[in-house]
């Protein structure tokens, strides 16, 4: 398929040449026969011009002047090239289009247009089968996803499901077309360690705030993913040996973790709310804030200050501050109203 599509390519960069010189040299006899007309004929500008398109688009209409032996002689000489010129332009053209490349452009072009209005949404670097599901997931979650991605297997499978950038993840110009500077999140998901580095030290650098997830494979790699700038590693190999053994040992527990975290046939979530500065919860204790008999939410760990250390059953006089995040289980709307107190919806 590669390199079919590789072929395919090379066609429709051809025909854009010979597009581009068939169109320069019907410039050029148009350009030959309004100077023509003008030396031979003694004709104006306008009258030359209007001549020479006569005779190109072989219309029949009459001639502008009475033509002298001379004059009629750079006529044929203007209608067969012109003709052949025409029918070089329009050939080529077919093949343009039908090698897919017009389309390719006016949908890159779309795509383009939809990317560079977007504002908070998340980029997913690599479309393989972990990218593919994380798209899926986010997409389920009400997020907008941006697909990074170069393998022409993986491009044909995407099709048009996800916005995309054609090209390589760790090239800063592909990550600024990903509106990388706009975007919340960014997930390195290719297959190899190393383009997964790559991608999130460029990342890092092109936006510090950004929430990096990566993908990593081998054990050493998770730390040389986290000194690039990734916010988390994730191995799929280690979660799904830890999912298999949770399964076996408390199949209950992980069903019921699968259920509230992915199941769109429950009522209950489990969730994380961040603790805005200046909110309603900001710089009070949790015995005050009443979570669990005012909203009906249950608190399950807090991480202060967002740090990553994660405080399970935190004592009610632990007091929220700023950029702390809650995990929390609740319904749709008592997750609503925890977010309303929290400063992040109003």
């Amino acid at each position: 398929m590669s390199a079919h599509l590789d072929h395919r390519s090379a066609a429709v960069l051809a025909a854009q040449a010979r597009l581009r010189k068939g169109i320069l040299v019907l410039l050029l006899i148009i350009a030959a026969g309004i100077i023509g007309y003008r030396q031979l004929e003694g004709w104006t500008v306008v009258d030359a011009l209007y001549m020479t398109i006569t005779t190109l688009t072989t219309v029949g209409f009459m001639e502008v002047h009475p033509l002298s032996d001379a004059g009629r002689l750079f006529t044929i000489v203007i209608l067969i090239t012109g003709v052949g010129t025409f029918f070089f332009i329009a050939g080529t053209f077919t093949e343009y289009v039908i090698g897919g490349s017009l389309t390719g452009v006016v949908r890159s072009r779309r795509m383009q247009r939809q990317i560079d209005a977007m504002t908070g949404h998340q980029i997913v670097c690599g479309y393989g089968r972990v990218g593919e599901q994380v798209a899926l997931d986010l997409e389920e979650d009400g997020l907008q996803v941006v697909v990074v991605e170069r393998d022409p297997s993986a491009l044909q499978r995407l099709g048009d499901r996800f916005p995309c950038v054609t090209g390589d993840a760790t090239d800063e110009a592909v990550l600024a077309r990903a509106g990388i500077a706009r975007a919340a999140g960014l997930v390195a998901a290719s297959g190899e360690d190393t383009a997964n580095i790559v991608i999130t030290l460029t990342a890092r650098g092109m936006n510090g705030t950004l929430q990096i997830v990566a993908r990593g494979g081998a054990d050493e790699a998770a730390s040389k993913l986290m000194r690039a700038g990734a916010n988390q590693v994730i191995s799929p190999y280690r979660l799904a040996g830890r999912r298999i053994a949770a399964q076996l040992q408390s199949p209950r527990v992980s069903d019921f973790l699968d259920l509230v975290m992915h199941s769109r046939d429950v009522e209950v979530w489990l969730r994380e709310v961040t603790v805005r500065p200046k909110s309603r919860l900001d710089g009070r204790p949790l015995a005050e804030c009443r979570l669990a008999d005012e909203l009906g939410v249950t608190l399950l760990a807090v991480s202060e200050g967002g740090s990553g250390h994660l405080l399970t059953s935190p004592p009610a006089t632990l007091s929220l501050g700023a950029d702390d995040i809650l995990i929390v289980l609740g319904t749709t709307e008592q997750l609503r109203r925890l977010n309303v107190l929290a400063g992040n919806a109003s």
